[in-house]
């Protein structure tokens, strides 16, 4: 009964379509839609503020180094009790630590990614700034 009513519906859509003409857009109608679109206002860019300002990041930056200060003037150092409280003995560490003796080439590879970084990483700044903004 549904393909029935489905075939029915169908062929009377066809019957609308054949019997309606075929609509065409005036002459002008791109040169029209085209004035209208430069009559338009533009909107004016919103221009980029930081999240976080230099002042503020002046203010962290000086923070961190007070705190640093602190720690190292002030405060004395206290014992290791509470790695042993957990189960860990300091001086295996050391002697762990004291064991590894990378190889020249590891070390020309970190300090040839280090330069590759600081010099990728203000490049591709300025790539995206330039992309943004045009």
């Amino acid at each position: 009964m549904k393909e029935n009513v489905d075939k029915q519906i169908e062929s009377l859509m066809d019957k609308v379509i054949k019997k309606s003409a075929l609509e065409q857009p005036s002459f002008d109608f791109t040169a029209n839609v085209m004035a209208q679109v430069e009559c338009v206002e533009q909107n004016i860019t919103t221009t980029y503020q930081p999240l976080i300002s230099k002042r503020v990041w002046v203010m962290i930056f000086f923070g961190f180094i007070a705190f640093v200060a602190y720690i190292m003037f002030v405060t004395k150092p206290e014992d290791s009790s509470w790695f042993t409280a957990i189960g860990i003995d300091t001086e295996n560490i050391s002697n762990l630590l004291n064991g590894i003796h990378p190889s020249r080439i590891a070390g020309y590879g970190v300090g040839l990614l280090a330069v590759m970084l600081l010099v990728q990483i203000p490049l591709l700044k300025n790539y995206f700034d330039k992309r943004i903004l045009n």
